[in-house]
């Protein structure tokens, strides 16, 4: 960074790879005017860092900070952005001010951050009012079709329509075009939950589509409830009744969050990472002649979905 003569220019990183020492070393660096920018992570800095000289003697006075902060990405949640521009007006600072990218993987969080934003009294961008707008369109319209695929009518898809997509009338399951944006496949899913709809996304990369059904097993995959009760299974045929704590699925490895109030140790205390090829609604699993110990059973799950079965830091595989 170019600067005047005599004013620091240098620029410090305080990353998770450093040990503390490293770290607190650049934080020092920025708060006592030695470096202009600090460039950190949420997790570092974007709470419980107040950005100035805490071991001042008490005779003296730290010179206050006028903050800028730069977010190059936006938070996972609306608590998290204001954690992180919160920095700005710590007691003892000059007034900051903070900039922030917003990416269309985020555009979901449109409506919370304007409530945050009219709350605290700022300008509220027309661009992010309109975003939000043709949003609450295309909501409006997904709820009225969810509300009728609810109560087992046809689903009328016009061509004007915001949400299109196909109807399959037969098994009364409703399809999103790929085309969908990520973002708004995100509003679906938070709405369907909201409103009790099952919901999956199936298929690969590009051709990758959300199914909405008025019952789950006409899903192309397995659909879980949070808190719902459900049967899991180990490799050596051991069946488990657990609850589920988070069902969303991790994409790099199938698996959902159950926790199992009957075992012993950590898989009684803390929720469990289960493949979810080997969990089941309880009374839906298999009988055991088609379970794991099914040569015809084990064939299936691995051709469809190369499943690794349960992997969790607390729960060893038999």
């Amino acid at each position: 960074l170019e600067s005047a003569p005599g004013v620091a220019k240098s620029c410090v990183a305080m990353v998770k790879d450093q040990g503390p020492e490293d770290q607190h070393s650049a934080y020092l660096s920025f708060v006592h005017g030695k470096a202009r920018v600090l460039c950190s992570s949420f997790a570092l800095a974007g709470r419980g860092l107040d950005f100035c000289d805490t071991a001042a003697k008490a005779d003296s006075r730290a010179n206050p900070l006028s903050l800028a902060v730069i977010l190059f990405d936006f938070p996972s949640s609306i608590a998290e952005y204001a954690n992180c521009i919160g920095r700005t007006s710590r007691p003892g600072q000059s007034q900051g001010r903070a900039l922030a990218f917003l990416p269309e993987g985020r555009f979901w969080i449109a409506g919370e951050l304007i409530a945050l934003m009219e709350h605290c009294g700022q300008e509220v961008p027309q661009p992010l009012r309109n975003l939000h707008a043709e949003d609450q369109k295309f909501l409006a319209d997904i709820r009225d079709g969810m509300l009728l695929l609810q109560g087992e009518q046809t689903v009328q898809l016009g061509s004007g329509s915001f949400c299109s997509g196909d109807y399959d009338s037969e098994h009364s399951v409703w399809i999103l075009p790929a085309s969908l944006p990520q973002y708004r496949r995100k509003l679906v899913h938070l709405l369907a939950d909201e409103l009790g709809v099952p919901h999956v996304s199936a298929g690969e990369r590009e051709s990758r589509r959300l199914h909405l059904a008025s019952d789950r097993k006409s899903l192309p995959d397995k659909f879980f409830v949070e808190g719902e009760a459900v049967v899991a299974m180990q490799r050596d045929g051991r069946r488990h009744h657990g609850i589920v704590v988070d069902p969303h699925f991790r994409r790099r490895d199938r698996a959902i969050q159950v926790r199992f109030p009957n075992m012993r140790g950590d898989a009684g205390k803390f929720p469990q990472a289960v493949g979810v090829d080997w969990v089941w609604p309880e009374g839906q699993e298999p009988p055991p002649s088609q379970g794991w110990g099914s040569k015809a059973y084990h064939d299936q799950g691995q051709r469809r979905y190369q499943s690794r079965g349960w992997r969790s830091s607390g729960y060893a595989e038999t």
